[in-house]
């Protein structure tokens, strides 16, 4: 049997020996008996011959996924590319389209994997609960990976994210808010959360010895302590305890008067 002549090689056609598939190139057609008999004995012969490539493990979806937040971790949103995520997986800028429609769907599994489920609040004071929120994204999805706020972007994009946001609104009418408010105060807590990434970001190369977690615990307070003044339902005496409260959680120190003086100003 002759050798196939030399020349620029072109992908043919597949063979199925052994249970295993490799592609096979050949400057030919490859349908021709003549060529098919040569091909199954060069792969008789042995793996090793230039004329033969195995294939590449399929790719899954939770390794897209997992590859996709991995860069995202690195580079940020910004940073993102299908064509990063292709290099990463050794593959090419189009592999993941199998398994996504866009890099905008992409993006959406990668923030619903690295958040976790809201824990219970419902037994807890409405000031409480959004502490408890806040803290609980903060910890689980906002800290570690500040690129899904960038995504989010004051926008529920997951399934998760929407429930945070219902339990906040709901949280927020539990306290009295009207609608107009509750908005408001929304664009207030991304506000706060947003600044303090920024903040913490700029404190790793300039401040390192201050506590990333402190700044975020300071700054929730901060929050809901300008919140109190807008909840209907908590009274100006009993909010001030529980404002100076929080103060002192957050100073360490033990700031709460024994009892709220009446305001002399009329």
């Amino acid at each position: 049997m002759r050798a196939p002549p030399a020349g620029p090689r072109l992908a043919t056609s597949c063979l199925q020996r052994k249970h295993r598939v490799y592609t096979v190139y050949s400057e030919h057609r490859p349908h021709k008996p003549a060529r098919c008999e040569f091909l199954c004995r060069i792969h008789t012969e042995g793996d090793d011959s230039p004329l033969i490539s195995k294939p590449k493990t399929v790719l899954a979806l939770p390794q897209i996924v997992d590859t996709a937040v991995q860069i995202l971790d690195e580079n940020g949103l910004d940073g993102f590319t299908m064509r990063s995520l292709g290099k990463q997986l050794g593959r090419s800028a189009m592999a993941a389209y199998r398994h996504v429609s866009d890099r905008d769907s992409l993006l959406r599994l990668a923030a619903q994997a690295v958040q976790e489920e809201l824990p219970n609040v419902d037994d807890l004071p409405w000031y409480e609960r959004l502490e408890v929120i806040a803290r609980h994204g903060w910890r689980t999805s906002w800290r570690p990976h500040p690129w899904v706020v960038d995504l989010i972007g004051g926008e529920p994009t997951t399934s998760l994210e929407k429930a945070r946001l219902a339990l906040m609104e709901q949280t927020f009418r539990d306290a009295g808010f009207e609608e107009d408010d509750i908005v408001r105060a929304l664009v207030a807590h991304w506000s706060f959360v947003i600044g303090t990434l920024q903040f913490v970001k700029r404190l790793a190369s300039q401040s390192p010895d201050i506590d990333p977690d402190d700044v975020f615990e300071f700054n929730l307070r901060a929050w809901i302590l300008g919140l109190g003044a807008k909840a209907t339902h908590a009274h100006p005496s009993n909010f001030a305890r529980v404002g100076a409260t929080l103060l002192a959680d957050t100073r360490g120190v033990d700031v709460a008067p024994a009892h709220t003086k009446p305001n002399p100003i009329t």
